[in-house]
């Protein structure tokens, strides 16, 4: 009997922003919300399996301000969401090549925040545990 391989190649057509910050996720959302003029709002969570135990991470969802992005929460329950990155709190995933922001404008933006201590632009690529920000 022949032996099929499936081969899947995963197109990663968001961007990632990183952001390290010692306030609580609803602190970060209000200060976003107010400088994109977005409406990030808590939606379902996004389950990964850790260690053969399910960890939710926490996502903020905004599509009502021109472009659609969501801020994922990298902590939860002693997990990271990425483990490769200790000392990232948040992560912005911007899914829309129509955003009415650059990456570069965003991030600008986000370094003005008193609520923000760190953040900085993320190669999707470069992360060993990419699959996990595929979920929708």
């Amino acid at each position: 009997m022949a032996i099929l391989n499936l081969e899947v190649e995963i197109d990663y057509n968001f961007q990632l922003i990183a952001i390290s910050s010692n306030q609580k996720v609803y602190t970060l959302c209000w200060a976003i919300n107010n400088m994109l003029s977005a409406n990030l709002k808590l939606a379902d969570g996004h389950n990964i399996n850790v260690k053969k135990r399910s960890v939710q991470f926490r996502k903020y969802i905004s599509n009502e301000s021109g472009f659609y992005f969501s801020l994922l929460c990298n902590k939860s329950l002693n997990s990271r969401l990425l483990p490769e990155l200790p000392t990232v709190d948040f992560i912005i995933k911007i899914y829309d090549d129509d955003s009415p922001y650059s990456e570069a404008e965003i991030i600008s933006k986000l370094r003005k925040l008193k609520e923000v201590q760190a953040v900085y632009s993320l190669d999707v690529l470069k992360l060993k545990s990419r699959q996990a920000l595929i979920y929708d």
